[in-house]
C-alpha cells in the first residue's frame, strides 16, 4: 500500500502539476525533452560533457555544476543519463535536503533494476517521489547534436506501477507529460515492461547486430559467421538492400548503449533468445520437409503480425477513471496498459479528480 492511502499528500490536495524541470543527462532523449519544453519549462540542466553543455547554453538552457544544485531549482527532475550512470545520480538526489516535495523520473529502456536502485537510493521516501518512466521514442543515434524537438511529440511514454508507488506522483508526472509534449501515458508494471521489451526492442538489437556483423567479414566469437563468398568478399554488401537495411537499422546504434540495454534486461532477454532459438528450429525442419504448408504458414503469421504495427489503429473507445483509492486506482490503471490503452489527461482539479484515456475498443463488441 502506498503511502497516499494513510496521509494526505500535497501533491493532490493542490492539484500538483509540476511547473518547472531539470534535465540530467543531454543525450538524444534528454536533449530531445529539453528543446521540446524550451527554457521556460526546463529551469536547469546538467550535463558532465563539457562540448554538451556549451551546447545547451547556446539553445539557452541554463546549466548547473551538479545534480543537487539543479534539483534545488526545479519541481520535476528528468534523468536522463545511461543506466550506467543512474546509480550515482540517484546517490546524489537522496542527498538533496528541501521541505517542498520533488519529483523524480526517468527514461531508462529496462524499469526493474532501475526502479529497485531508486528504492535503494531512498527515493520513494517524502520529500521526493520517484516514478519510473521510458519513452517509447528515439533513433540509432545519440548525443544532444541527434535530438530533436518533435522526436517526443505525442509518443507512448511508459511510467511504471509497482506496490510501492504513490498515485499521487504518479498522477502529478502522467499530467506533466500528457499537457507539455501530449504523450500516451502508458501505466504498466516493471517485470511485464521488462518481458515485453526483451522481445519489441532488445531482441531486435540482438538480430541486427549478428546480421550486419555477418558482413564485415571478421564476426565476433560466438556471432555469425561471414557472409562473404569465396573469392566475392564484398558482394554481400553490395546486394544488401532495402530489407536488409530495414531489418539492421539499430545495428548502427552506439554499441554501448546496447550492451548495458541488453545486460540490463539480460533475464528476459536470455529468454526471448531461447524462444527465437526453437522458432528457428521449427523452421530448418519447414526446409527439410518438401511440404510447403508449415512454411507458408509461418510467414503468413509473421505477415499478420506485421498488419498489426502497420494498419490504421483499431476503434478506439474513451475510457474515464475516478481517482480513489490508492490501490483501486492504480490497478484499474495497470488494467487499462494491459488492454493496449493509455492515459490522455489527468483531471486533478475536477470533481470528481479522474483520469480520461483511451483504449482499443474490443474486437467483439465491434461486430
Amino acid at each position: 500500500m502506498s503511502h497516499s492511502d494513510t496521509a494526505p499528500n500535497p501533491l493532490r490536495s493542490r492539484a500538483f502539476v509540476p511547473k518547472s524541470a531539470g534535465i540530467v543527462g543531454l543525450g538524444s532523449i534528454g536533449g530531445s525533452l529539453a528543446l521540446r519544453l524550451g527554457s521556460t519549462v526546463v529551469k536547469a540542466v546538467f550535463d558532465t560533457d563539457a562540448g554538451t553543455a556549451t551546447l545547451a547554453r547556446a539553445k539557452g538552457f541554463a546549466t548547473t555544476g551538479s545534480v543537487k544544485e539543479l534539483a534545488s531549482m526545479v519541481d520535476l527532475v528528468v534523468v536522463a543519463t545511461p543506466m550506467s550512470f543512474v546509480r550515482d545520480v540517484f546517490s546524489e538526489l537522496s542527498q538533496v535536503r528541501r521541505t517542498k516535495p520533488l519529483l523524480v523520473t526517468d527514461v531508462s529502456s529496462v524499469r526493474v533494476p532501475v526502479n529497485e536502485a531508486a528504492a535503494g537510493a531512498g527515493l520513494l521516501e517524502p520529500p521526493i517521489s520517484f516514478v519510473g518512466g521510458h519513452p517509447m521514442a528515439g533513433s540509432e543515434h545519440a548525443g544532444f547534436r541527434s535530438a530533436s524537438a518533435g522526436m517526443l511529440e505525442g509518443c507512448a511514454w511508459v511510467l511504471a506501477i509497482d506496490d510501492r508507488t504513490d498515485l499521487d506522483s504518479w498522477l502529478a508526472v502522467a499530467a506533466f507529460l500528457s499537457r507539455s509534449i501530449g504523450a500516451r501515458v502508458v501505466p504498466v508494471a516493471p517485470s511485464e515492461h521488462d518481458q515485453v521489451m526483451a522481445w519489441v526492442s532488445h531482441l531486435p538489437h540482438v538480430l541486427a547486430a549478428a546480421l550486419a556483423g555477418g558482413l564485415t567479414g571478421s564476426p565476433s566469437p560466438g556471432m555469425l559467421t561471414s557472409f562473404a563468398v569465396p573469392g566475392a568478399p564484398g558482394l554481400p554488401a553490395s546486394l544488401a538492400a532495402g530489407s536488409f537495411r530495414d531489418v539492421t537499422r539499430v545495428a548502427g546504434s552506439p554499441p554501448d548503449r546496447s550492451s548495458e540495454m541488453a545486460r540490463w534486461n539480460a533475464g528476459f532477454l536470455s529468454a526471448a533468445v531461447h524462444l527465437l532459438e526453437r522458432e528457428l528450429d521449427a523452421v530448418r525442419a519447414y526446409l527439410a520437409s518438401p511440404e510447403d504448408l508449415e512454411l507458408v504458414s509461418f510467414f503468413e503469421q509473421g505477415r499478420k503480425g506485421r498488419d498489426q504495427l502497420t494498419r490504421p489503429r483499431a476503434a478506439l473507445e474513451r475510457v474515464s477513471i475516478p481517482i480513489t483509492s490508492s490501490q483501486e486506482t492504480l490497478c484499474r490503471l495497470l488494467d487499462l496498459g494491459r488492454a493496449g490503452g493509455w492515459v490522455t489527461q489527468v483531471v486533478l482539479g475536477g470533481r470528481p479528480a479522474r483520469i480520461e484515456g483511451s483504449r482499443p475498443r474490443d474486437r467483439r463488441e465491434q461486430r
